[in-house]
């Protein structure tokens, strides 16, 4: 248990690679501030973890990334909660496949506000 006693966060923490890096952080010992867009995933997330006996904790978040109130607001429940914040993945991304030329640009504008305004909320 080599996370035991740290505090995690990760964004997009309820399916893909966010889902995967959240259970093996469980399975390390970390307690784990899961944070996702998607309440439904979020509440699968838990039922899932739930029925494994994990070293670590979970504490499931809803959260927009873009939203920078909303970061605020739930990293000061984190730290409410665990005292500290020791680890975070910066996982929450999307992707709008298209040629350039094709793409809107409202999902050129959904891209960079997840995928890097994103990273600035959660990291500063």
């Amino acid at each position: 248990m080599r996370l035991e006693g740290k505090t995690c966060i990760i964004t997009g923490a309820a399916s893909g690679i966010g889902k995967a890096a959240t259970l093996l952080f469980l399975e390390e010992g970390a307690n784990v501030a899961a944070c996702d867009i998607s309440e439904d995933a979020l509440v699968a997330l838990k039922k899932e973890v739930e029925e494994k006996n994990f070293a670590g904790t979970l504490a499931t978040y809803k959260l927009d990334v873009t939203d920078r109130e909303a970061v605020i607001k739930v990293v000061e429940g984190i730290v409410d909660t665990f005292m500290t914040i020791d680890v975070l993945v910066n996982n929450a991304g999307i992707t709008r496949d298209q040629l350039l030329v094709r793409m809107s640009e409202k999902d050129w504008d959904a891209v960079v506000n997840v995928n890097l305004k994103g990273v600035f909320n959660m990291t500063q």
